[in-house]
């Protein structure tokens, strides 16, 4: 792939990534997940092992996100939400690179490599993920950069070693960020070896340096986590084997009849993730099907059928469960632009054309990002109670959240707040400065001494519903 594509790449890439990042949205509830444990790890006096949020340990998810965040917080000296937000879209870049060098490594085209960068940065859900500080985005990267290593190069023979040593690290990296990584690589690159019968895939699965760096990733943190907080094993297995069974924290389980209902979920999810590349996924898909046996086809459709399967056969399901899947569309949509470019009866004006479209996409992308979301954050409630509540406070004071367990509000709670996720357990004779949603006050009356300082107005957008961070909260003097 020439350079100067990599260069458009780049350049599209932070425009459409990096440059509306700064948006005026504040974290939502996912977001906060991720970016609280960071601030908390900054601030100091917690384990960096094992996340914590509001001084209470969150165990279902590794750090590796948080760690990422708090080293944007670190290297630019603030904890905006943009800061916040910055790893994923990097996430992003790599992801578009990664996906172009691979797909100019499996087509013989000149542009094969710059469409499917192009590509992946306009779908609509790298689009929503890449501005979130979440794990999805940093973890499709890794996966990426794993399956990118299998691809032989076309100009010269690329080391064993090297190659066995991007595959391990990524994967195991992929892992740190989300547990689910493994079972996308590994599984790809044993069918791919199989079924291709290549020896080289075979010699980067066993080579000796790469797996054991990967054992060592595998094994390293999960241990430090345990023998830093030893509950965390049963923690892990309610978000990874419950998952698979349908039994999810509180919700009931999946039963039968809603299990076939949702059997092809990611099957009609997909095709409206990928928008707006969906036109040209389906021409790729419909006039590659005489390529599926070749190494290109094989190679393809190890990335995406073993863990399409798995994440069918899953009892709870969720639209960015095959968020990782999205790069190898990339290439397809890559395949079907050309396809289409081939079939036009004036073959100079696929370029202009093509430019005139991302061009569009951009401009339309950077708007909505700029102009409208803003218009519907629902979350901007609680961040400006939070910030009347730090004035109000005495300097120093620690806020209780109160009954509201890991709430976004805590991230914009300054110092970091502390959590009594029962209110029974609010203690009746000590003076605290507390959060809470208005039902729980009107309890809270019958029992303590309680001095309203603070409403929040929720906005119409966020409707109440089962988590208490969407119903009016209410800042308190208890005592």
């Amino acid at each position: 792939m020439p350079l100067r594509h990599h260069f458009l790449l780049l350049i599209y890439g932070l425009v459409l990534l990096v440059l509306p990042l700064n948006d005026g949205t504040v974290l939502s509830r996912h977001e906060v997940y991720a970016a609280e444990p960071a601030r908390e790890m900054l601030a100091g006096g917690v384990p960096w092992s094992v996340q914590t949020f509001a001084g209470e340990f969150r165990t279902n998810k590794p750090p590796t996100m948080s760690w990422l965040i708090a080293l944007c917080m670190w290297v630019f000296g603030s904890q905006a939400e943009w800061v916040c937000r910055l790893p994923s879209a990097i996430a992003g870049l790599i992801t578009a690179h990664a996906i172009a060098i691979i797909s100019s490594r499996l087509l013989s085209h000149r542009f094969a490599g710059l469409l499917a960068g192009l590509i992946l940065l306009t779908m609509a859900w790298v689009q929503i993920q890449s501005r979130l500080s979440e794990a999805d985005m940093p973890m499709v990267a890794t996966v990426t950069v794993a399956m990118l290593a299998l691809v032989p190069r076309r100009d010269e023979p690329q080391s064993i070693h090297r190659a066995a040593t991007l595959f391990w690290v990524a994967t195991g990296i992929g892992f740190l960020l989300k547990f689910v990584a493994i079972f996308i690589t590994i599984p790809a690159a044993i069918m791919l070896a199989i079924w291709a019968r290549d020896p080289r895939v075979k010699r980067i699965l066993l080579n000796p340096i790469g797996l054991s760096i990967f054992v060592l990733m595998l094994i390293g943190w999960p241990l430090a986590a345990y023998l830093t907080y030893p509950q965390i094993l049963h923690d892990w297995q309610a978000q990874t084997i419950n998952r698979v069974v349908g039994e999810v924290d509180a919700r009931p389980a999946i039963t039968g009849v809603q299990y076939i209902q949702e059997f092809f979920f990611h099957f009609w999810t997909i095709p409206w993730i990928v928008l707006p590349a969906t036109p040209v996924i389906v021409i790729g898909l419909w006039t590659a099907a005489d390529k599926y046996k070749s190494w290109t086809g094989k190679f393809l459709l190890s990335w995406v059928v073993p863990f399409l399967i798995l994440i069918t056969l899953t009892a709870y399901k969720s639209k960015h469960y095959s968020f990782s899947l999205l790069p190898a569309f990339a290439v397809v949509g890559a395949y079907g632009t050309i396809v289409w470019m081939r079939s036009l009866k004036r073959p100079q004006l696929a370029l202009p054309l093509l430019a005139t479209w991302f061009v569009v996409c951009a401009a339309v992308i950077v708007s909505l990002k700029m102009f409208v979301l803003h218009r519907s954050d629902s979350g901007s409630f609680y961040a400006d109670l939070a910030r009347r509540a730090n004035a109000i406070a005495p300097a120093g004071e620690r806020i209780r959240m109160i009954g509201l367990g890991e709430a976004p509000i805590a991230f914009y709670l300054d110092p970091i707040p502390l959590r009594i996720d029962e209110l029974k357990d609010v203690p009746t004779d000590t003076p605290l400065y507390a959060v809470a949603t208005q039902r729980d006050i009107d309890t809270l009356k019958q029992t303590h001494t309680v001095e309203v300082l603070a409403e929040s107005v929720l906005p119409k957008s966020a409707k109440p519903g089962r988590s208490a961070t969407r119903d009016p909260l209410v800042f308190v003097r208890v005592n």
